[in-house]
């Protein structure tokens, strides 16, 4: 899913898309999948960044829904063996 980033723009809608497409994959639901896609595109979080995300930079960045927070978590590590 996120190797198809580099087939889009990496500035606005292009990864905005992909962000949220990744958010909705991790079972977040639609509502908090556009505001989260939204806040990683403002804070330039790239796809081959997922590696090193932590509850903290999470939370950093506003998401604090700890069921939201595992979930990301878990899906981030299983598509940074992807990229």
């Amino acid at each position: 899913m996120l190797n198809d980033c580099c087939n889009v723009s990496e500035s606005g809608k292009g990864l905005a898309a992909v962000w949220f497409k990744f958010f909705l994959d991790s079972g977040v639901p639609p509502s908090d999948a556009g505001n989260y896609a939204a806040t990683f595109t403002e804070h330039r979080i790239q796809p081959d960044m997922l590696g090193e995300l932590t509850k903290d930079y999470l939370a950093d960045m506003g998401i604090t829904v700890l069921g939201d927070i595992i979930a990301i978590l878990k899906h981030a590590r299983i598509e940074h063996t992807k990229v």
